[in-house]
C-alpha cells in the first residue's frame, strides 16, 4: 500500500505553487521585451551580398531571430555568422 505522507504532499505542494516564481520576466515580455513565443525565426540561405542585406533587414525587428544560415562559400557563412552574433548580443 502507497500511502502519501502529509511532508510529501506539502513538499510537492510548494513546489507547484514557487515554479511561476523562478521564470524571468522577459521570458514573460515584461518590460516592453518580446517573449521568446512571440518571436519570428527566420533562417538565412545563401548569405551573399543580397542575402547578407535581406538578413539584416530581418534583424533590424526586435521580434525576429535568424536561427540558422547556410552558404556554399564559408566565407559568406562565417561574416553572416558573426552578424548575427553582434546583432543579437546587442538585442539582448
Amino acid at each position: 500500500m502507497n500511502r502519501s505522507t502529509r511532508r510529501a504532499f506539502l513538499r510537492s505542494a510548494l513546489a507547484t505553487v514557487s515554479a511561476p516564481c523562478l521564470i524571468p520576466a522577459a521570458a514573460l515580455g515584461a518590460g516592453g521585451a518580446t517573449a521568446p513565443s512571440n518571436k519570428i525565426t527566420v533562417g538565412a540561405l545563401g548569405v551573399g551580398d543580397q542575402g547578407t542585406r535581406d538578413m539584416r533587414e530581418f534583424l533590424n525587428h526586435e521580434d525576429v531571430r535568424v536561427t540558422a544560415l547556410c552558404d556554399v562559400n564559408k566565407r559568406n557563412a562565417f561574416a553572416a555568422r558573426t552578424i548575427i552574433a553582434e546583432i543579437h548580443s546587442r538585442q539582448r
